[in-house]
C-alpha cells in the first residue's frame, strides 16, 4: 500500500482545486441559452406615440331654401354654424349671383386651435329657380281704319331677352272700334328665363274709320 504524503502546500492546491470547480459550475449554470431570445443589439426599442389625436369639429349646415335667379348670396344661405371657434370659406362667396337651376355650396372650416382641431368641410344644395320676366308696353296711338299693325304699336318690351309674340300679329288690319292687343315673351335656349313666359300683356288701340 502506497502512502501519500502530504506537505505543507496541499490545504492551498485543495482549496484552489475547489475554487475552480465552483467558478465552473457557477459558468454553466448562469450562461444565457443560445436560444434564448434576447433583444438584438441592432433592434432599438420600441417606443409608445405620445402625439395626441386631433379632435374633428362638428359643423352644421341646414338644407336651404329655393330662391329665385337674380338674388344674391348672402348669410340666410351661408349660415354654418361649428361646435368651436374659427373661421368659414364659402364657395361660391356671399354676394355672388347665381345660374338658374340645382346648385352646390360648400364651405371649409378652420378652427382657431388647429393644434387640438381638425379643419373640416360640408356641402349643402341650393336650387335657383327661373326668374319671370317683366315687359312694358306703352298705350299704342289710335290708328287710322285699314292701317296694319307695326312695330309702331307692337313695341313691348322684357326685361331679359327673348321672343315677344303678338296677338293679333304684325300685318294685322283691325276693325274700326277699341281693339286689344297683347304680348307675351317666351325665351328658348338655358338661360335665366328659359322657358318662362312673363304674363301676357294688353293694350286697347281705337282703329278710327
Amino acid at each position: 500500500m502506497r502512502i501519500i504524503r502530504r506537505g505543507p502546500l496541499f490545504p492551498i492546491l485543495c482549496l484552489a482545486q475547489l475554487f475552480a470547480l465552483a467558478g465552473l459550475l457557477c459558468a454553466q449554470q448562469f450562461a444565457p441559452s443560445l436560444n434564448a431570445s434576447a433583444p438584438s443589439a441592432m433592434t432599438p426599442p420600441m417606443e409608445a406615440d405620445t402625439t395626441p389625436t386631433k379632435a374633428t369639429p362638428t359643423i352644421t349646415w341646414l338644407a336651404q331654401a329655393a330662391i329665385t335667379y337674380g338674388t344674391a348670396l348672402s348669410g340666410t344661405q351661408l349660415d354654418v354654424t361649428a361646435d368651436v371657434s374659427g373661421s368659414f370659406a364659402y364657395t361660391p362667396n356671399g354676394g355672388i349671383v347665381l345660374s338658374a337651376g340645382p346648385q352646390t355650396l360648400s364651405v371649409t372650416f378652420t378652427p382657431s386651435d388647429v393644434t387640438k382641431y381638425t379643419t373640416s368641410s360640408a356641402h349643402v344644395k341650393l336650387t335657383i329657380n327661373k326668374a319671370i320676366p317683366t315687359m312694358n308696353w306703352a298705350t299704342p296711338a289710335a290708328i287710322a281704319y285699314g292701317t296694319a299693325l307695326s312695330g309702331t304699336q307692337l313695341n313691348a318690351t322684357a326685361s331679359v331677352p327673348g321672343t315677344l309674340t303678338y296677338s293679333p300679329a304684325a300685318g294685322t288690319e283691325l276693325g274700326v272700334g277699341s281693339q286689344t292687343l297683347s304680348a307675351t315673351r317666351e325665351s328658348g335656349g338655358t338661360g335665366p328665363g328659359a322657358g318662362r313666359c312673363a304674363s301676357p300683356a294688353r293694350h286697347g288701340i281705337q282703329a278710327q274709320s
